[in-house]
């Protein structure tokens, strides 16, 4: 499982990754996208296995929202 935030602090998204009741990942980035990378190197990193297509299901997640956010951003400058 993983979850993801916006941390007002750092200005960056935050991912964990969470296995078993525990984080076995974190990552952190300017985008949901990059944050969800980070985050799934992480785990890798401390011997957890991220099931392939959930890993290309947050990651494809992070990528849209990002894009919704980008073009959300356009329509209200076009609407000034």
């Amino acid at each position: 499982m993983m979850e993801m935030a916006w941390c007002p602090v750092s200005d960056r998204w935050e991912v964990l990754v969470i296995h078993g009741g525990r984080t076995v990942g974190y990552g952190q980035g300017v985008t949901r996208a990059q944050a969800v990378e980070r985050a799934i190197q992480d785990a890798l990193r401390h011997g957890y296995s991220v099931p392939l297509a959930q890993a290309y299901l947050a990651w494809w997640e992070g990528v849209v929202l990002d894009v919704r956010d980008v073009l959300l951003r356009v329509i209200k400058e076009l609407a000034r």
